[in-house]
């Protein structure tokens, strides 16, 4: 269950990332696309 919330977390991340660019703030966008990519690494590992 702990695996699941952790990928879960990472995608929701991911997701911020891509509005953050959508609103052309690409320092966040930047910031939560290397907080997802850290979730997401954890949780498969």
């Amino acid at each position: 269950m702990k695996l699941r919330f952790r990928i879960l977390i990472g995608i929701c991340f991911l997701i911020g990332a891509l509005v953050f660019m959508a609103q052309k703030e690409l320092l966040y966008a930047l910031a939560f696309l290397l907080v997802g990519g850290f979730y997401i690494y954890k949780g498969v590992n």
